[in-house]
């Protein structure tokens, strides 16, 4: 359980030095695509020749670069760049999928995620009562909901009896996931 969590810490720890606007001051937009589009390439061979990790991490940090220059040079190249980007923040999001897992018993919180019926309902109501405990721990009319993050991948866990007996075996959110999810905007 140890191994697991330090190594999912490790994984964030990447994932966080990747997100910071790379690139030297003085790089044009120019200079720092062809970085991003050399380590593209690099992530596909790498992909291609089963080395998966090491794809994620190249793609992750290709994705950097398209976005530092989508917010250091708006104006330049700007639908190209855009694409780009998605195009490796797709690939390292698929990649992700494969190489990182959530502890069991978690729910992954994907965009699909069904906003239907009343526990939805009910977390739209509970939003004003959700107490931030910690950076990914909250409170919610006595019960506790907890972010777990795994590389690209973002779950939750509840120790409220719906969640813990109903929601966690058939894979749906409860009222308090759901609070959580709306206060933190974390599926928009």
């Amino acid at each position: 359980m140890i191994r697991r969590f330090l190594s999912a810490l490790v994984s964030v720890l990447c994932a966080c030095a990747f997100s910071v606007a790379p690139g030297r001051a003085d790089e044009t937009p120019e200079e720092i695509n062809q970085k991003a589009y050399a380590l593209s390439r690099e992530a596909q061979k790498a992909a291609l020749a089963g080395d998966d990790r090491s794809a994620y991490d190249k793609f992750t940090e290709a994705a950097g670069l398209y976005g530092a220059i989508a917010e250091r040079f708006p104006d330049w190249n700007g639908p190209a760049i855009a694409v780009a980007k998605a195009q490796a923040e797709n690939a390292a999001a698929a990649l992700g999928e494969k190489l990182f897992r959530l502890p069991e018993g978690s729910l992954a919180l994907r965009p699909e995620l069904s906003r239907e019926g009343k526990r939805y309902a009910q977390g739209e109501a509970l939003v004003p009562k959700v107490m931030k405990e910690g950076e990914d721990r909250y409170e919610i009319g006595g019960f506790r909901v907890e972010l777990l993050r795994s590389g690209p991948l973002l779950g939750a866990v509840c120790d409220c009896p719906d969640f813990k007996y109903r929601g966690s075996k058939y894979h749906y959110a409860c009222q308090h996931i759901w609070a959580v999810v709306l206060k933190e905007q974390l599926l928009d």
